[in-house]
């Protein structure tokens, strides 16, 4: 996780979360844990989170994937983190881990 605080300490890092208000506690405590230094968190329903100014979205969802398609009618800006449950969905820009959703965005 060094890379990242080095990213972050150049570029504004979002984490927008689908987790009900009632885990916020919880959520921010383990991003605080796990120091990941996100400038904000945006709490959003998971097919809304295209709603959020934001130029990239790193995500697992084929729901969220959808959503940012229809909403933004571009897919553009999404990142579709790999996953078995998403191997079907059609995405443009597909990685396995943060470092190579940063590789891709830095291109």
């Amino acid at each position: 996780m060094k890379f990242l605080k080095k990213i972050f300490l150049s570029i504004a890092f979002i984490a927008v979360t689908s987790q009900h208000p009632i885990c916020c506690h919880h959520t921010l405590s383990w991003l605080g844990k796990h120091e990941l230094g996100f400038s904000s968190v945006v709490f959003k329903k998971g097919r809304r989170k295209w709603e959020v100014e934001i130029d990239y979205l790193i995500d697992d969802s084929p729901n969220n994937h959808q959503a940012w398609v229809y909403g933004r009618q571009m897919e553009d800006g999404f990142i579709l983190m790999n996953q078995p449950w998403n191997e079907k969905v059609k995405a443009i820009n597909r990685v396995n881990n943060i470092k190579e959703a940063m590789e891709l965005i830095n291109e």
